[in-house]
């Protein structure tokens, strides 16, 4: 699979989590210890997030990694 694709589901994913926990993406960046505007990067698809970031974003979200990236067709 292309891999802007790939970031773009993902983006889409955390954002889709994110709001259903009522986070905005202040609080949520403060939350899960990320830099705000590296978040909204993470969310649109413009950046390869690290499994790290990734990991950090699905603990403040309770949920897995998993969950996460195996959206759609991914």
């Amino acid at each position: 699979m292309h891999y802007p694709l790939i970031a773009k589901q993902v983006g889409e994913s955390i954002v889709k989590q994110r709001d259903s926990s009522c986070f905005t993406q202040e609080r949520f960046a403060l939350s899960s210890l990320v830099d705000r505007t590296y978040l909204h990067k993470v969310e649109n698809g413009r950046v390869n997030v690290t499994l790290r970031i990734l990991c950090r974003i699905a603990r403040c979200l309770r949920i897995s990694v998993y969950e996460l990236i195996c959206v759609g067709n991914i």
